[in-house]
């Protein structure tokens, strides 16, 4: 993965950060994969070059965590509590290519696999996505790919 997203990182800086111990995780590979290419793509379009882009990640005893952080063109603060909404855009990212799918996707599989989204952004400073998720599935989680 790492190689795929340096070469859409473009002239961006791309910074690893890991913290916690060695841990087995039991969630979807390709659901998490696609979340954090989703948000690393976005971090890239939505920052101007060069920029820099931080992933981290974190295990630690109940959970796990992803975090995507950029200093791109941020979120209006009123238009926050939209922005996971299907087709949603911010009126500050009408001029750049997008559909407004792509949060709600990844909202809908960090809930799939028993996790939470949250946001934080300042307009013109940047934005911090972080999916926090168990390490194990929890039994209520909906079946990702019910025919497979």
């Amino acid at each position: 993965m790492r190689a795929q997203m340096q070469l859409v990182a473009g002239g961006h800086e791309l910074i690893y950060q890991h913290s916690g111990k060695e841990h087995i995780i039991c969630s979807d590979r390709n659901l998490l994969k696609h979340c954090a290419v989703n948000l690393l793509s976005n971090a890239v379009k939505y920052s101007a070059e060069p920029g820099r882009i931080v992933l981290r990640t974190e295990v630690g005893a109940e959970g796990f965590t992803i975090v995507v952080s950029d200093r791109g063109i941020g979120v209006p603060a009123d238009e926050q509590q939209k922005l996971f909404e299907p087709f949603f855009r911010a009126s500050n990212a009408l001029e750049i290519a997008g559909t407004g799918l792509g949060l709600h996707i990844i909202k809908n599989y960090v809930h799939q696999l028993g996790g939470e989204i949250t946001l934080k952004s300042r307009e013109n400073k940047g934005t911090t996505f972080s999916l926090s998720f168990p390490l194990r599935l929890p039994e209520t989680a909906a079946p990702v790919h019910p025919f497979a």
